[in-house]
């Protein structure tokens, strides 16, 4: 079994936040979710932060995986 470090937990928490938001606002404007327009906002803004957090994390990943070798 692969052990995850900080870089690998970073990079899960990050997935987590992006693709939550991401559905909470897709369930907000199909209006599956009564959602109000500052919330899908919110989670807007909270995507586009999570977004190049989740690059940096596969990078940060990816360059662990280069140097370990």
């Amino acid at each position: 079994m692969m052990k995850v470090g900080e870089t690998g937990r970073f990079l899960q928490w990050s997935l987590v936040v992006l693709f939550g938001t991401l559905t909470l606002m897709t369930m907000g404007l199909t209006e599956l979710v009564p959602l109000s327009d500052w919330m899908i906002r919110a989670l807007g803004i909270v995507a586009l932060v999570a977004l190049p957090a989740t690059a940096y994390g596969f990078v940060r990943v990816y360059k662990e995986k280069r140097d370990s070798r």
